[in-house]
Parts: structure tokens; C-alpha cells; sequence
């Protein structure tokens, strides 16, 4: 599931009072992008890009994995 960049969401702060109990408060209502950049360094927080199918459009990947299935069956066949 891709996250949604653009819907607001609360930002937590977590206090604790004189007793030790956890007060959560709401103060901050952003959406993860602007939350995101409004970080130092925000890059340090995303996942580089691994695969080569986000370069690839449906089509072509759609046609190496037909390649490679076919390959397969040869190797199997023979």
C-alpha cells in the first residue's frame, strides 16, 4: 500500500507530567510531506530506489518477464 503524502495527520508530542504518566497532545495537524520536509536532512529518511522495474514502463516488463518464462521452459524441456 503506498502511503498518501497529502492527507493530514496529526503530529504527536508525548509529555510526561509530575506523576510519570504519558500525556499525548495533538498540537500540529500536517501532512507527511510537509512533515517529512520539515526535517533536517529529509533525504536520510527515504528509501533509494532498488528495483529497475520503476524504470520500466507495463509493456517492457511485462514482455522480459514473457523472455525469461520462456527461457525457463526450454531449460526445463531440454
Amino acid at each position: 500500500m503506498k502511503p498518501n503524502f497529502q492527507r493530514s495527520a496529526a503530529q504527536r508530542e508525548v509529555d510526561i507530567d509530575t506523576r510519570g504518566r504519558k500525556r499525548r497532545r495533538y498540537r500540529q495537524w500536517l501532512a507527511p510531506l510537509e512533515k517529512l520536509l520539515s526535517l533536517d536532512h529529509p533525504e536520510q529518511y527515504l528509501r533509494h530506489r532498488r528495483s529497475v522495474a520503476g524504470n520500466l514502463s507495463d509493456t517492457e516488463a511485462v514482455l522480459r518477464m514473457r523472455r525469461a518464462r520462456e527461457a525457463m521452459f526450454q531449460d526445463i524441456a531440454a
